[in-house]
């Protein structure tokens, strides 16, 4: 049974009975243990995996949007996309060709 004090504590209490041999309850053996510190750290655990989480999926979008490649500039979403699609592959061992029209623009 978890009880919380008037102090604010939580405490665990746990009673274990002790039978003699005609199987009466000759005595209980009590035990408390203060969990309030463990509840709280719980807590801070489930509040900190939360925000990893969110930090997680913040990067993923981030590194999705990421076109940053040295020389390379980028102003079309659809070119923005075929880079995005770059980073993706660049994690796969393999060969890529890319092609298309260049337009003879430079920025």
């Amino acid at each position: 049974m978890i009880q919380e004090t008037k102090f604010g504590k939580r405490v665990m209490a746990t009673g274990n009975p002790i039978f003699d041999s005609e199987g009466n309850i000759k005595r209980v053996v009590c035990n408390s243990r203060d969990i309030t510190e463990l509840l709280t750290l719980k807590e801070q655990l489930k509040e900190i995996e939360a925000q990893v989480e969110r930090y997680r999926s913040e990067l993923l979008e981030l590194r999705e949007n990421v076109t940053d490649i040295p020389g390379l500039i980028t102003k079309s979403e659809v070119m923005k996309r075929t880079v995005n699609l770059i980073h993706k592959l660049g994690k796969v061992d393999s060969t890529v060709l890319i092609q298309g029209q260049f337009n003879g623009q430079r920025s």
